[in-house]
């Protein structure tokens, strides 16, 4: 067992194939940002079988539901949908165990579609491993969305990562 919970989660997810994309406060840090956070926002494909590969793999790693839910019927839509819709559900959380304070979140409805991400995540290496992480400026837009208080101040310090950024490459 890997006593780091950022890296069992992505090595459990590595080795299950799965597709995903790193978001939130952890793809901050990724791109720069001298930032704490406790838990590990994921974008996933939420096609039923490639949804299951996530939810199977951390289920087999030891990970636990905190709602008092089937976590495998995240995976079909109509379900996932209707928790959403009825629910309020943003995210389907995981604890391990072994690492209480930790949180791996999976969206439920990301506000934008894995797909879309995909298409300007970027390369990084977290864990020993080579990961996907959401694009800075589709991180920016997702940190702008939240109203949240943390993700405003983010979104500040990531605009200025990016003049840093367009200001090296012209």
């Amino acid at each position: 067992m890997h006593r780091d919970p950022y890296t069992l989660t992505l090595t459990v997810l590595h080795d299950a194939g799965a597709r995903f994309l790193i978001v939130g406060g952890v793809a901050a840090m990724l791109h720069g940002l001298n930032r704490l956070t406790a838990d590990i926002d994921l974008v996933i494909d939420l096609a039923e079988s490639e949804a299951r590969k996530v939810v199977e793999a951390l289920l087999a790693a030891g990970f636990v539901s905190r709602l008092p839910v089937d976590p495998c019927d995240f995976a079909i839509a109509g379900i996932r949908n209707q928790w959403v819709n009825t629910k309020g559900l943003r995210v389907l959380s995981f604890h391990h165990p072994d690492h209480p304070g930790f949180a791996v979140d999976l969206f439920a409805d990301p506000p934008m579609s894995f797909d879309r991400l995909l298409a300007s995540a970027e390369s990084r290496s977290m864990a020993g491993l080579d990961v996907l992480v959401c694009g800075l400026d589709d991180l920016i837009a997702m940190k702008e969305a939240t109203g949240r208080q943390q993700d405003q101040s983010d979104v500040q310090r990531l605009r200025a990562i990016r003049t840093q950024r367009s200001n090296r490459n012209p």
